[in-house]
């Protein structure tokens, strides 16, 4: 899915300019990471020290490995009540160094050009020129669609075990989670390909289609049928085995 032109763009060393263009847009206040250093620091002093940042970011890429002094975190725990009895009532984060933000940024910028075109129609969260709020507005239609018509005995039934494993607050993390999310939305497309395969029962004039997901979430749209069922069960088993 990814052309050589794409490919030469995403592995190519960055620029001097490239990378102070992601330090400046970096917030500088931010909370530091283990060496103590804000971004606030690198906006001030980048007269002084962005050769030296420019030359870890092209090392980066050009596979050097980092010693721990750069990639190690501080794990900070936050309350999340104004009582803390339990672990349980701490949310942890991970602090990380600043120049660790920038690499993720740069890595970001690049992919972020190329999503577009990678990534389905079915997904519009995290892909630049897309809205969350398409697939929110269509999801609502479809669930009025439904309702016209009966589920289960009338009522719907059941719920999806899902877990949480994205590191949030990393800008990589959006582009990272959309191309691993885009694994699913392929396998589930791919039952349409499927002799035996029933999908969901949209009126005639619509296209197939059998889930929609935006940013973290993703609705599967599936008909009655036995078959059916249990190729889309099929489909999330495999991915959750990933």
């Amino acid at each position: 899915m990814v052309s050589s032109e794409n490919n030469d763009l995403l592995c190519a060393l960055p620029s001097q300019e490239e990378v102070k263009n992601v330090i400046f847009e970096l917030k500088g206040e931010s909370a530091c990471g283990p060496d103590g250093l804000s971004g606030t620091f690198f906006h001030s002093c980048w007269d002084i020290v962005g050769i030296d940042v420019f030359r870890i970011v092209q090392a980066f890429y050009e596979g050097h490995i980092f010693p721990k002094s750069v990639t190690y975190t501080n794990l900070a725990l936050i309350p999340m009540k104004s009582e803390v009895h339990t672990f349980g009532d701490l949310r942890p984060i991970c602090l990380s160094n600043f120049i660790n933000k920038v690499i993720s940024r740069v890595v970001h910028g690049r992919l972020d050009k190329i999503l577009p075109g990678l990534i389905s129609s079915n997904h519009s969260g995290f892909v630049k020129g897309r809205s969350i709020i398409e697939n929110v507005l269509l999801t609502q239609e479809i669930v009025t669609y439904i309702r016209k018509r009966v589920l289960l005995n009338g009522h719907s039934y059941g719920f999806f075990h899902s877990t949480r494993g994205v590191k949030q607050g990393d800008p990589l993390s959006p582009a990272v989670f959309i191309l691993s999310a885009e694994v699913l939305s392929r396998a589930l497309n791919s039952l349409f390909e499927h002799d035996q395969y029933k999908c969901f029962g949209m009126p005639k004039w619509s296209a197939n289609l059998n889930h929609l997901a935006y940013a973290d979430d993703t609705i599967i749209f599936a008909s009655a049928d036995k078959l059916s069922l249990e190729l889309n069960m099929n489909v999330l088993r495999d991915y959750e085995k990933l």
